[in-house]
């Protein structure tokens, strides 16, 4: 499955970050497979900076 992370460039232009924050962790489950992609460790979540990825 892709996973696409958007973020903006210096001059606010929105852009494609090419940054992987984590791996990918699946759980398999009764007829298939789980996976959890993203998570936010605070609420809400710094999205300055890139902190957030």
């Amino acid at each position: 499955m892709p996973h696409y992370i958007t973020s903006h460039d210096g001059q606010g232009r929105s852009v494609f970050s090419h940054k992987v924050p984590t791996e990918h962790h699946s759980h398999a489950v009764p007829g298939g497979a789980f996976a959890l992609i993203s998570t936010a460790h605070t609420f809400s979540p710094n999205l300055s900076t890139e902190a957030d990825i």
